[in-house]
């Protein structure tokens, strides 16, 4: 644990599943905290691991559900990121790709060529957060690998929560399910990748002491502050419980029982 001092933090960066809502509710205090960066001039962000949905469709449920004083451009989600990452290696990559549609668009907006066939010359296998998960698609994937084709992922949350203590698999358990099958690893970008770390300084144009990270995961959200001097801020309103910091090597700086805790807390520095 380092020895961090609120006092000192400029930006915030906030998980969003378990974090800030759970399915389709806004956790208690989101919005008044919110309103609280704003009033005092503190920079925030939503950065997700969930790369099912774009940039867009999260600013559109944000605005739903209360948070209508943001702009798009403050949510960074892993696929943006992975587009980031892939498109420093090469300007015009040809991917196969295991997401939703919305990924699908969101990469060909980016000028990725996307195949759905196989037995075709492509740079990259791509799983993603695929709500749209089909036998196929996990059999393309694996032809691709097994030829040497590399194997990147989104994100390495192995579920993802939807609300009274329920939960879908994730990317992560997708992955899982294709290096079985391969034995072989992919590329994880999303949190808590270095990758992801230098994408949101850039975007924050902060240095690391000045950011904190807000989330319920250990080993995504906590793990990026933790493993890069990093700020971090745990709350136990999604994934992770108190009974789990007991056996976990991942420990964060400050932890509270959601975000209206973190509020009341900033509200008396």
């Amino acid at each position: 644990m380092n020895n961090f001092d609120l006092k000192n933090i400029e930006c915030f960066v906030f998980d969003t599943d378990g974090t800030i809502y759970l399915g389709n509710r806004l956790i208690d205090g989101a919005k008044e905290l919110f309103n609280y960066f704003d009033k005092n001039n503190f920079k925030y962000y939503f950065l997700t691991n969930n790369s099912s949905k774009t940039s867009k469709l999260y600013f559109k449920k944000l605005f739903r559900l209360g948070i209508n004083n943001i702009k798009e451009e403050q949510i960074i989600t892993s696929g943006d990121i992975t587009i980031d990452y892939i498109k420093k290696i090469k300007k015009y990559p040809r991917i196969y790709l295991v997401g939703t549609k919305e990924l699908e668009d969101q990469f060909r907006n980016s000028g990725i060529y996307l195949t759905v066939e196989m037995n075709k010359n492509i740079d990259f296998v791509v799983v993603g957060f695929d709500t749209s998960f089909e036998y196929r698609k996990a059999m393309i994937a694996c032809k691709y690998i097994s030829k040497g084709i590399p194997f990147i992922a989104t994100n390495k949350d192995i579920k993802c929560p939807i609300g009274d203590e329920e939960f879908i698999p994730d990317c992560g358990s997708i992955s899982k399910m294709i290096e079985a099958a391969t034995d072989i690893s992919p590329k994880f970008i999303g949190k808590p990748s270095k990758e992801t770390v230098d994408y949101l300084l850039d975007k924050a144009n902060k240095s690391k002491d000045k950011i904190a990270i807000v989330g319920d995961r250990l080993y995504t959200d906590i793990a990026m502050g933790f493993n890069n001097d990093i700020c971090s801020i745990l709350v136990l309103s999604g994934e992770t419980k108190i009974g789990d910091l007991k056996n976990s090597k991942i420990i964060p700086d400050f932890i509270f029982d959601n975000v209206y805790k973190l509020h009341e807390k900033l509200n008396k520095l």
